[in-house]
Parts: C-alpha cells; sequence; structure tokens
C-alpha cells in the first residue's frame, strides 16, 4: 500500500453560520474537503489514505486494549479482493432521490477513482423531536437556578433552565411570554427578568420535574454538600492508571495481584465541636474516573471499575495486608461506567483508598478525586 497521502493545505474552515450545515454546503467532518483531496489524488496519481482514519493499529485500538495480532491485519483496497469493485449494484434502495441527499451521484470505481467516497450525514441534533411546551425530547438542558415568588398569596418555586444549543425554549407556565408574570409584583418580575439570559427560561418546579427525568450534579467542590461557613473541605486529585502487568491487579477477587493496584493514603482528622456543629453525616467523598482519549470515547468500552477502603493501623504493611484485611467502605458493585462515586462516613485515622478494575491485565489511566 503506498504511503499516506498528507493533505499540506491550511484546513478550510466552516463558512456556515452556527456550526451546522445545509445539503448544498454540508459541513466538512474533521475539516476534510473531499473535492480537494480527490483532486490531489488525480493529480498525484496516488490512491487516497486518510491521515485522519489510517490503515493501521491506531484506527482499530487506540487504547491497545484488544488481545489482537495486529501482524495478522492486512489493509485491502477493494480491487485486491474482486476483480471488478461496485459501489451500488442493481436496485439496493427504492427511493433514488433520498439516496442521492445521502451518497453524492458520480461516485465509482471507475473514472476518476482515487479511493476516496463522501456521505452526507445528518447530525443528531437535526432529528431530535420537539414537544408542542418547546422543550426537545432527549435533549441536555442546564440548571441555573432557583428563584420564589408570590403568585396569588401563595409561594411558587420557579427553577431557571438554559438550552446550551440557545434554541428552542419552553413556552408553558411561567415562559417569557406567560401572562402569569402579570399577577406577581413588579420587583419580582423585575428581578426574574435580570436574573435570565438569552437562552434561559422559567419553569415551576411542578412542570420541571415532569419534563426531566434525570439530573446530573457537577460538583466543582464539596463545599456545596452542606451550608456550614465555619469549615471548608479539602480536596486532593491522584492521577494513575491500571498497566497490565505492573499496577492493573483486578478486584479483591484475585488476592495475589490486588496489591498492585495503584493506591492511595488519606487521613481523617477529628473535627473541633464548633466546625462539626451542623455539619452533615458523611465527612469523605470520593470519585474514580476512566480516562479515555478525546477523540475515541465515544467508541470506547468501559472496564467494570471500583475502589475499596481499609483502615491503617499502627502496624507494618505486610505482603498479605489484603489476605486477611476487609473493607471498611467500598463503592458500590463494579460496574461498566466511565465514571463511579461514593459519599459516606469514615471516623477520624488513617486509610488506604485503592482503585481497581474487576480483571487483572485491564490498562487505562484514571483520576481517583478525594
Amino acid at each position: 500500500m503506498p504511503p499516506p497521502l498528507v493533505n499540506k493545505k491550511p484546513r478550510i474552515e466552516s463558512t456556515t453560520k452556527n456550526n451546522t450545515g445545509t445539503l448544498d454546503d454540508p459541513l466538512k467532518f474533521l475539516d476534510q474537503d473531499y473535492q480537494e483531496l480527490q483532486k490531489s489524488c488525480i493529480t498525484s496519481k496516488k490512491i487516497f489514505v486518510d491521515d485522519k482514519f489510517p490503515p493501521d493499529s491506531s484506527s482499530i485500538d487506540p487504547n491497545k486494549k484488544l488481545e489482537l495480532d495486529l501482524d495478522q491485519i492486512e489493509w485491502l483496497r477493494p480491487s485486491k479482493l474482486v476483480a471488478d469493485p461496485q459501489l451500488i449494484v442493481q436496485g439496493m434502495f427504492i427511493y433514488k432521490d433520498i439516496m442521492d441527499q445521502v451518497m453524492p451521484a458520480d461516485q465509482s470505481f471507475g473514472k476518476d477513482y482515487a479511493g476516496i467516497f463522501h456521505f452526507r450525514v445528518s447530525s443528531l441534533e437535526k432529528s431530535e423531536n420537539v414537544l408542542p411546551n418547546g422543550i426537545v425530547q432527549g435533549h441536555a438542558y442546564t440548571v441555573t437556578g432557583v428563584f420564589k415568588v408570590t403568585f396569588r398569596g401563595k409561594p411558587v418555586k420557579l427553577v431557571r433552565v438554559l438550552n446550551p444549543w440557545g434554541m428552542g425554549e419552553w413556552n408553558g407556565a411561567w415562559s417569557d411570554k406567560s401572562s402569569l408574570w402579570n399577577k406577581v409584583s413588579v420587583e419580582e418580575r423585575t428581578t426574574c427578568s435580570s436574573l435570565a439570559n438569552d437562552g434561559e427560561f422559567w419553569m415551576s418546579m411542578e412542570d420541571f420535574s415532569k419534563n426531566f427525568e434525570e439530573i446530573n450534579i457537577c460538583c466543582l467542590s464539596p463545599d456545596f454538600l452542606d451550608s456550614s461557613s465555619k469549615c471548608s473541605w479539602a480536596t486532593t486529585c491522584y492521577n494513575g492508571s491500571w498497566e497490565s502487568g505492573t499496577t492493573a491487579g483486578g478486584c479483591i477477587n484475585n488476592k495475589d495481584s490486588f496489591w498492585t493496584n495503584p493506591q492511595f493514603r488519606v487521613r481523617i482528622e477529628a473535627l473541633d465541636e464548633e466546625c462539626a456543629s451542623g455539619q452533615c453525616r458523611e465527612n469523605i467523598l470520593v470519585s474514580l474516573m476512566q480516562i479515555h482519549e478525546n477523540r475515541h470515547r465515544s467508541l470506547v468500552s468501559n472496564y467494570f471499575i471500583g475502589f475499596s477502603v481499609y483502615l491503617m493501623k499502627d502496624e507494618k504493611f505486610p505482603a498479605k495486608f489484603f489476605y486477611r484485611r476487609r473493607t471498611v467502605e467500598e463503592s458500590e458493585n463494579l460496574v461498566d461506567k466511565r465514571h463511579v462515586m461514593k459519599f459516606f462516613k469514615l471516623e477520624p485515622g488513617e486509610y488506604l483508598i485503592v482503585p481497581s478494575t474487576f480483571n487483572p491485565k485491564e490498562s487505562n489511566p484514571a483520576m481517583t478525586y478525594v
């Protein structure tokens, strides 16, 4: 196979607005221009090799997790498989006009074949269903605030919601054009109006609960977990990785190798009476996250992961420590999720946190946040 043809021209930025393409002017995936690449290949008499998806192991197994003999994989052109390759054979579709929108015409293995084809694919957001109330079904929104107003002598709890895409707003009760705003005080109406920016809207707590089924809380600091101002939380982030053969020991079922997993020591200090007053019962939050390469993150399967917590007493740390020592806390059952966390209480003392995958020899970077 000839070496990849590298496109040395500067990236062509899309001229479409709002980062959305049209049928006549679609966005270029990874900024690749089909006409330019095809013309360059024909002029240089070279067959196109995609440097964004190269014919090597980085495209098959970017994180080197699969047990494959990559030396046995051979990359072939269609002409090496059949004598007369065809892109379309007979009537494989009923509605030709629709197929032409997906696959532009005049593409074949005949004249001007350069080892490259192109297709038009609609973005996911274009297929989303907009409900009669203006909410986009299956769409993720952001809660940016809450407020309470007095309506007909009774308090009403409102939630301020942001559509990150900037299109499609709630048009029900307490929306921007709702007549209910005329029945609250001018002061409260002015306050709510000033608090909401473009793309934000208000809705009642009841309507919010009916229209949304899941909330993910992004915690920049654990201080939000209680309202005490007499003491603050301390945070530490440990970056590590499971490496096959060295630090990927698997779960506690694998006692001979479990000790090789990354280990982090933390100390829980006793709180003085003034600081402890009003605190929530839990005093430690442990978060474990698998780190994937951004480009391939959606294509990578997550390992089953979790963590175990052990109390460290005033003693030596023998090789058989994990054989006889029981955990004082642990994550729930190991799950195949990118991120697991738990909020719990530990008595003052020194502890050992051991993150692990379920099976040994499963390699992946990870971050433990305490």
